[in-house]
């Protein structure tokens, strides 16, 4: 029944399965599910192992560790909530899979080849980025620790593993939650399809016999009933595994932006050192280039989630606008009243994503978090600023 959706976002499923992010089950049989939490957890044994390896031998920073740690700490409760909703999870895919075969039903059909090479160009696209900042790392510490070749690209993929998997999940939520606006999307246009009709269908009445006029509006008020019905279940239903997703990913997104809001500070703070104070003037133009790519990284993680999550929250909000429409024109007063309870739960219950109810994802969070890192910053250049000329007067 899963196949369509599940065909749709297995790239990206497979890539969660491989990283030890997600348990996948790919056929059935009660053995994997065991067998991919055994895999999952050698597979974060192994990583720490040689993590710990690196951080003992070559690097003797307190700061670095704390800095590593915050991206294996989102990593982390991404591993841990994936294993704990694992079952949550799959039933949001089956129950997607049947919102799509009602609307097959309805004369809606997906063409899910162009979703699925969407699907593998954004994981190619995430493999591209991962090589390319782990090349630039490996030539920033060659020549500043001056390591050999080989241990340059062993401590840059492990260290900067955990980064790359925090994207990873962010282009996987970004996937999943832009299916269900793909999914109000369709509903949306065939209500916008309807309401034409429906107009058209009006401006049409004049030229026709009063009892072919009557003949037709009753066959056609009957069809329309039932696929208006249909389509409230289908809103409804839509609106319930979004808000199934906020619950299963809010923990996570939730502390991904407080790491995102301390990677960017940390991001800026470079710029500025790049800029005015000259940090590695041996190879100045490497580092730009690095804290240009790391910043360009944090920020796209930023956005992602937080476009996605307003453009849902608007696609599926204004299904209230056709709806309202095709009211006026309906003569069935049962489909009438179904549709003015549909109109007053979407304007009593807009659908939103939340951070555990904290703050609410889209426009307004961006604007709120750009604007709290530009204090943090300015507070920190004034700071430095002023230390300076205190040293410079004594």
């Amino acid at each position: 029944m899963n196949k369509s959706v599940h065909t749709v976002l297995l790239p990206l499923l497979i890539s969660n399965y491989v990283f030890g992010l997600k348990i996948v089950q790919l056929s059935t049989g009660h053995l994997r599910p065991w067998f991919g939490l055994i895999y999952i957890l050698l597979l974060w044994l192994i990583y720490y192992c040689l993590r710990a390896h690196i951080i003992i031998t070559y690097f003797d920073s307190n700061v670095y560790v704390i800095f590593i740690g915050l991206p294996d700490l989102t990593v982390q409760l991404s591993v841990l909530f994936g294993m704990y909703h694992n079952k949550k999870f799959k039933n949001c895919l089956k129950k997607l899979a049947i919102v799509d075969t009602t609307l097959e039903n309805l004369g809606i059909i997906t063409n899910y080849r162009p979703l699925r090479k969407q699907i593998i160009w954004t994981v190619l696209g995430w493999f591209v980025i991962a090589i390319s900042a782990n090349n630039m790392h490996i030539i920033f510490i060659k020549k500043v620790m001056d390591f050999n070749a080989m241990t340059a690209i062993y401590v840059s993929y492990v260290m900067n593993h955990c980064f790359h998997i925090n994207l990873l999940e962010d282009l996987t939520i970004m996937s999943i939650i832009g299916y269900v606006g793909l999914k109000f999307d369709q509903i949306n246009e065939q209500l916008r399809n309807m309401a034409y009709n429906n107009k058209y269908g009006m401006t049409q009445t004049w030229d026709n016999t009063v009892l072919n006029v009557r003949q037709r509006q009753f066959a056609k008020n009957s069809s329309n009933k039932w696929t208006i019905w249909t389509i409230i279940q289908l809103h409804l239903e839509l609106r319930k595994i979004s808000r199934e997703l906020d619950s299963i990913f809010g923990v996570q997104m939730t502390f991904k932006m407080g790491y995102y809001f301390i990677c960017l500070t940390i991001d800026l703070n470079n710029v500025y050192n790049v800029i005015f104070n000259r940090s590695y003037t041996n190879c100045i133009v490497l580092y730009s280039i690095l804290v240009i790519l790391w910043f360009s990284h944090n920020i796209m993680k930023l956005l992602i989630i937080n476009l996605v999550c307003e453009k849902v929250s608007n696609q599926a909000n204004s299904t209230k606008n056709f709806l309202y429409k095709i009211s006026q024109a309906m003569n069935d007063v049962e489909t009438c009243e179904n549709i003015s309870q549909l109109l007053l739960h979407i304007k009593q219950s807009p659908l939103r994503f939340y951070g555990i109810g904290l703050f609410q994802f889209g426009y307004k969070f961006i604007y709120v978090f750009v604007s709290s890192i530009g204090t943090v910053v300015v507070i920190l250049i004034q700071t430095y600023t002023q230390s300076k000329i205190l040293f410079k007067d004594i």
